[in-house]
């Protein structure tokens, strides 16, 4: 089998692009996944509450408060990800935090960079955008990009090549990156301009962000700010990362100069902290792009993964995960929340698990900055590098290190993780899924779990509003088999309906185990909306949870 049928690589040359074959694994790439026009502020957000203090979190238009970019960058590109089928590498750096990103741009320095096919369906299947990289850097950087742009029928063949990945890979668009001298302004200026207007015209919603880079006279110079200088990138494009080193008067500067686009400027923040506050300090430089109203490109998260030392190489999953969780809950304050819309599905997986490694199977669909540091991997705190540690004790205050809900590994048929939720006390609901639900028919509520050592009671909870805002609980009791209620019931399915349930909605194709129980509910509530998903225990004890999805009923669609 030809090797770009199971692995993803770059485009290294104009040649190569020119003859640049499709794979047919893109025929298995989804789709968008359309997301709510809202989120929510996830400052000082709640892992559980007090169930009479449940209520709906303020929302705000997604078009008015500032977006986040991850511009993932790590040692080159295309490592264990670049396999369609994934690996066994279990120590591979996977992103969990797709709820609170709106765009995931993948870089490296070749020419045209393909995201891998794990993380195009990872980012789509959580409604996040996902971007290519363009660049041309040095002496043989400048060289390639004069054989395009010094050439009308090369800049043509080089945007209806471009157009054409784009719609092949099902793409979101691409970032653009010039960090060579140009001599031949002009070409460049036809260059950018044609390709944002073809990809506009071949979808309104794609994206071309421009690096801060280039000047309009053709000099390499890096602003870290908006300018006179680099303007006509910004207005030719849907929006400017600016460079890292910037400090407080470049911000200010920018304002001055972004008109009403101050939200299609993205403030560069490098977390390997080259010349610029990074690593655990991060949130300082988040702190100072929101104040400013900028939204943020987040440069190398990954540097989570790649500070850590190997060994002990049996503990580097486990310090890793607490390593990111510090790093991503202290930037929580300046992060929103883009809920689920309508009808979904999750079977909580992180794309990595024991022995196994798979972005494209990833499937959380919920907010990571509730998740906490599980007991069983406390003491690996302890052992995170001296240097790292540090750092976190200097710089970083622990922002709810409950352990109420964490991902852990389980023997869920090909998943590998569950949702681990421990009792805290009484009348607590833990915070699951934020969505917006609406019952244009009866609804289907599916629940996947088992005990981790006695049955215990538990409940899964739905926040309802009716179209006059007023709310409404709908508790559904996982362990009784005769509930009197008028707006659920629950509902036996046949071997059948069970076997398309755990096929086309759950994506598994093996039968449960026997320890995994499967509940579902039918609803019929007119005049409301879901509003969010809960799971309250009523006793204490564990539960896991390796599926939760709310479908229309009857279940649509055959065996696949």
């Amino acid at each position: 089998m030809d090797s770009q049928e199971t692995v993803c690589s770059p485009i290294l040359s104009l040649e190569e692009l020119e003859n640049f074959k499709i794979p047919s694994w893109t025929n298995s790439i989804l789709p968008l996944q359309s997301k709510n026009n809202w989120c929510i502020s996830t400052n000082n957000i709640q892992c559980h509450e007090d169930i009479q203090k449940w209520k709906v979190q303020p929302r705000y238009l997604s078009n008015t408060v500032p977006r986040t970019i991850v511009c993932h960058d790590m040692k080159g590109g295309y490592l264990e990800d670049r396999f369609i089928h994934g690996s066994k590498d279990e120590s591979s750096y996977n992103f969990i935090h797709w709820m609170v990103i709106d765009t995931f741009i993948y870089f490296s320095h070749s020419f045209i960079t393909i995201p891998p096919f794990g993380w195009i369906n990872a980012a789509h299947r959580h409604g996040v955008y996902i971007l290519g990289t363009i660049i041309t850097e040095g002496k043989s950087g400048e060289e390639l990009l004069n054989s395009i742009i010094n050439n009308d029928d090369k800049i043509n063949m080089f945007v209806n090549a471009i157009v054409n990945l784009t719609e092949c890979f099902k793409l979101d668009g691409w970032l653009l990156n010039i960090e060579n001298q140009v001599k031949n302004v002009i070409g460049l200026k036809k260059l950018v301009k044609q390709l944002t207007n073809e990809l506009h015209h071949q979808n309104p919603r794609t994206l071309i962000i421009w690096y801060d880079s280039v000047l309009e006279t053709g000099e390499l110079k890096w602003q870290n700010e908006l300018n006179e200088k680099n303007s006509c990138w910004f207005d030719m494009c849907d929006g400017i990362f600016l460079n890292y080193n910037w400090k407080d008067k470049h911000l200010l500067d920018t304002y001055n100069n972004c008109g009403n686009r101050n939200l299609d400027v993205y403030v560069g923040i490098d977390v390997f902290a080259r010349n610029c506050l990074g690593g655990m300090d991060s949130h300082k430089s988040m702190k100072l792009i929101r104040e400013h109203g900028f939204s943020a490109a987040i440069f190398a998260p990954g540097w989570t993964h790649e500070s850590l030392t190997n060994e002990p190489n049996d503990t580097f999953r486990k310090r890793f995960e607490v390593n990111d969780l510090k790093f991503w809950k202290s930037l929580s304050p300046y992060l929103y929340e883009h809920g689920t819309k309508n009808l979904f599905k999750t079977i909580f997986h992180s794309g990595c698990s024991k022995n196994y490694y798979n972005m494209n199977s990833l499937d959380l669909k919920m907010n990571t900055l509730r998740l906490g540091i599980d007991v069983e991997i406390s003491n690996v705190i302890n052992n995170i590098d001296q240097k790292q540690k540090e750092n976190n004790n200097n710089n970083n205050k622990d922002i709810n290190n409950c352990n109420c809900q964490t991902i852990v590994d389980t023997n869920m048929l090909r998943n590998g993780t569950a949702l681990k939720i421990c009792y805290q006390k009484p009348h607590q609901i833990n915070r699951i899924v934020t969505c917006d639900v609406t019952f244009d028919n009866t609804l289907l509520v599916a629940c996947i779990y088992q005990y981790v050592q006695t049955p215990i009671k538990f409940n899964i909870l739905l926040l309802c509003q009716n179209a006059n805002g007023r709310l409404s609980r709908t508790e559904l009791e996982l362990q009784s088999d005769d509930v009197a209620n008028s707006n659920y019931m629950n509902c036996v399915l046949s071997q059948y309906e069970k076997l398309i349930l755990l096929r086309r909605i759950f994506q598994l194709h093996t039968p449960l185990d026997d320890k995994w129980i499967l509940k579902c509910f039918k609803i019929k509530n007119r005049d409301s909306k879901i509003m969010e998903l809960g799971v309250e225990l009523i006793e204490a004890g564990e539960i896991l949870i390796g599926g939760l999805a709310i479908c229309t009923y009857p279940i649509r669609g055959g065996m696949q």
